[in-house]
């Protein structure tokens, strides 16, 4: 089905007892049309590092200031029980494949999108200029790649490889994409 309205996004978000310190006007911006988005969305943390992982995303090169052990430590701070940080580990992947989903869409000037707020907007464009320099075909690849590597690390947290490994070589990949223009 179709993406809601950011307004209808808030309408329902204020229906809901959340106890969130994030306003609900900015999950209802960053939820891309989603509620269940959104209300995972409300952990503050979690609202928090998508920032650092979308400025992560953006600088081509995710995997630099050794980005997979912040990563890590932010999965394994979920808690102790391995289901609760994969299902953290698979919902940053779902959140990387929505920010290069946004860069591939702006690549290909579609300008109709769900909700997309000022960190998605920003990270996304540093990314589409940093891609400038490639033929577009090359850069649409480039993006197409990334949301593949994405949806492999979604695989891999499902598979139950360890967070690290599966984090590192991820990253990897994606560098690996930005720098050679295919994987």
């Amino acid at each position: 089905f179709a993406p809601l309205s950011e307004e209808n996004i808030l309408q329902i978000l204020e229906r809901l007892e959340l106890e969130t310190t994030v306003s609900k006007a900015d999950l209802a911006k960053a939820s891309e049309g989603s509620v269940s988005r959104a209300t995972k969305l409300a952990d503050a943390e979690l609202f928090e590092f998508r920032q650092q992982l979308y400025d992560q995303l953006a600088s081509g090169d995710p995997g630099r200031d050794d980005f997979a052990k912040t990563m890590t430590s932010f999965v394994d701070s979920a808690g102790t029980e391995g289901a609760v940080k994969r299902n953290r580990l698979n919902f940053l992947a779902d959140l990387s494949v929505s920010f290069y989903r946004n860069c591939l869409l702006r690549l290909a000037n579609v300008t109709e999108q769900s909700a997309v707020d000022e960190t998605t907007q920003r990270t996304s464009a540093a990314l589409v200029n940093r891609l400038a320099n490639l033929a577009r075909p090359v850069a649409l690849e480039v993006c197409t790649e990334s949301i593949e590597r994405s949806l492999d690390l979604q695989h891999q947290v499902v598979a139950n490889v360890s967070t690290m490994n599966a984090v590192d070589a991820w990253l990897i990949q994606l560098g690996r994409i930005f720098r050679l223009g295919r994987p």
